[in-house]
């Protein structure tokens, strides 16, 4: 795939979230706006951090071959199958400002994000569910796998994520040609997210086959419509190499057991998983038509069968592709499709009886405020309570008119049942399990946390008052103001909050302070073959300094990619005294020690806390790192 067809591929995609972006009506649009300008200065943001980390170097490599010589991590680019650094650095060459670039991206990803999920909601439910899913997905929501859905900087994965929620919106409005062609296309980016998505979509394609829904001959032509889109990445994906090992697979363990190997992970997660799918679960009890939720089901059975497959592959018999596809973090799909259903049922559970509003405001509580997600426990006994034992029948929740009587009150009851006694079964299991334990005492301090953040940040108020503008005149005006006060807020949010926001992330000393500044000391100062030595525990040297490190302990997400390159960045962390433990023994080392790492591997350049005193002379501080020089170099 060349920069025509990155180009092109982006270009369409980019226009089909346009179109349905643009059947939204215009104040909730800018209303999802301004909640996703709100995402950074409410979670935070960074730039050169964490991932950014591996695809900031690949990016600088791709810009500048003569980069990074010798750094072995470099070496694994081909196989880090994902054209989003050659899509990123097109994009640098236009733009120029990268970090403009990628905030940018960042808003804009949330907004077509949240867009998204208001369609696949309303297209579920209603439009109130909807604006309550938006802001119940606004905050962080567990998943397992060791992922997570919102990020506090731009990655491959949440950019890739509203395209292929796009995709699943489309194949639930029957269009499932132009489904698989996103996902096709999607694949391309991020290989992980798409696959999820593609491993749901043949599910129910499947099931149609074998109900006889649709021909066989059909499905395959999806099937060839997602192959041609994706072959550039499956091509690359089968020429890659290296052989799994028992050593590959103890390394994986070692650095990446968050992803790969569930019987690692804590069993109170899992309890609050339980707790959080049988809420989920819940939804249904104001769902009498199913049929229309056939395809959620075989969605939510794909994620449960890719979890089975994980589970076997991974902890009994490991597979190498299963290892790679970290199958558990597919749950990032079932987080949302669960908080798509709960928006529904906290909807209509609030028109009900007083206890039935008590159990809206405890779920939506541990659910909007992760720090209070212990409270569902609770939310979930007064809701089985609420259903079972509560008739309220004048207030209860009516079908539309074209979904009445489709179902028995026995068929209901029974289906009412069996869902009780699942979230029954998740509140036995928390007891019996090791679990975290519910609140000793109830206080107010996250709510009061939550509206300081809100009310202590100038912007965020900025953009309240924008959002409450924009109900006013939505309600008070005809269609001319309307539209007038809407241009006007939008106007002052790209020209003002946004250009603030963004001053706020990046200080104008940023170059010349901590971490960041020590590269960009790196950068003017030293030539491209000199190698530093750097804390493995940190992250992202290269990016800034653009010059090759030893390793730091990030670099071991490249053995997903590279197996061979696994064995060279454990001897390299071993000889700095780190492992997964995280203690940062390499601070310890001494001045003897350091030398012999830097004759071992060549370097030119020592970096460490200004706070430790090595007995060297120091060629560069700035009050947090100094920089020490132990090999023959010149600028």
């Amino acid at each position: 795939m060349d920069n025509k067809d990155l180009k092109v591929s982006m270009m369409g995609m980019v226009s089909m979230q346009l179109a349905q972006v643009r059947r939204i009506p215009f104040h909730t649009l800018t209303t999802l706006f301004l909640l996703a300008v709100a995402q950074p200065l409410w979670h935070g943001y960074q730039f050169g951090v964490s991932d950014h980390s591996i695809q900031f170097s690949i990016m600088n490599r791709i810009m500048d071959p003569t980069l990074y010589p010798g750094d072995p991590m470099l070496d694994t680019a081909k196989g880090y199958v994902s054209f989003f650094p050659r899509l990123m650095t097109i994009l640098i060459k236009i733009i120029k400002n990268i970090e403009s670039l990628y905030f940018s991206l960042h808003i804009l990803s949330y907004f077509f994000y949240f867009a998204i999920l208001y369609y696949i909601s309303k297209l579920l439910f209603d439009e109130t569910s909807a604006i309550l899913c938006v802001i119940l997905m606004s905050t962080k929501k567990i998943v397992l796998g060791g992922s997570s859905i919102h990020f506090t900087g731009l990655y491959p994965s949440f950019l890739t994520l509203p395209f292929v929620l796009m995709a699943i919106y489309l194949f639930l409005k029957e269009k499932h040609a132009i489904a698989y062609t996103i996902i096709g296309v999607s694949l391309n980016f991020h290989t992980l997210v798409a696959g999820h998505a593609v491993c749901m979509l043949l599910c129910y394609s499947l099931f149609s086959v074998v109900s006889k829904k649709i021909h066989f001959g059909q499905l395959a032509k999806y099937v060839g419509t997602l192959v041609l889109f994706a072959s550039p990445t499956i091509i690359w994906i089968f020429s890659t190499h290296g052989e799994m090992t028992d050593e590959w697979i103890r390394l994986l363990r070692v650095r990446s057991s968050h992803h790969s190997f569930p019987l690692s992970w804590s069993s109170a997660h899992y309890v609050n998983y339980l707790l959080f799918l049988a809420t989920g679960a819940l939804s249904f009890i104001y769902i009498p038509r199913l049929e229309s939720h056939r395809k959620m089901l075989a969605f939510v059975l794909a994620i449960g069968g890719l979890c089975v497959i994980g589970l076997i592959f991974s902890e009994y018999y490991p597979v190498k592709s299963v290892l790679r596809g970290q199958l558990f973090r597919s749950t990032n799909f079932l987080t949302i499709f669960c908080v798509i259903y709960i928006s529904n049922y906290l909807y209509h559970c609030w028109q009900k009886s007083v206890l039935h509003k008590v159990t809206t405001a405890i779920i939506f509580i541990s659910l909007f405020l992760p720090s209070n997600f212990n409270l569902l426990v609770l939310g979930l006994i007064l809701a089985v309570i609420a259903e079972n034992l509560v008739r309220n029948n004048n207030r209860s929740y009516k079908q539309p008119n074209d979904e009445m009587g489709k179902e028995s009150p026995s068929s209901y009851s029974s289906r009412l049942l069996w869902i009780s006694i699942f979230a029954l079964v998740a509140i036995l299991i928390r007891s019996l399990s090791p679990h975290d334990s519910f609140p000793a005492s109830l206080s107010l301090n996250s709510i009061i946390s939550l509206i300081q953040t809100f009310f202590e940040d100038r912007l965020l108020v900025y953009t309240i008052c924008a959002a409450i503008t924009i109900g006013l005149f939505t309600n008070l005006m005809n269609l001319v103001h309307k539209l007038s006060a809407l241009a006007i807020t939008v106007l002052l949010v790209i020209i003002y909050i946004v250009p603030s926001a963004y001053r706020g992330f990046h200080s104008e000393d940023r170059d010349s302070q901590g971490w960041r500044g020590v590269q960009t000391w790196a950068r003017k100062n030293t030539r491209k073959a000199d190698l530093f030595l750097t804390p493995p525990y940190m992250t992202g040297f290269r990016i800034f300094s653009q010059r090759p490190i030893v390793g730091e302990w990030k670099d071991g997400t490249q053995q997903y990619f590279d197996a061979e390159y696994s064995y060279e960045w454990w001897r390299r962390m071993r000889d700095m005294r780190l492992d997964s433990s995280g203690e940062r023994n390499f601070d310890k080392l001494g001045k003897t020690e350091y030398q012999k790492l830097a004759e071992k591997y060549g370097a030119s350049y020592l970096v460490l806390s200004s706070k430790i005193s090595l007995g060297l002379s120091k060629i560069y501080d700035n009050n947090q790192y100094s920089v020490y020089q132990l090999g023959d170099s010149q600028k």
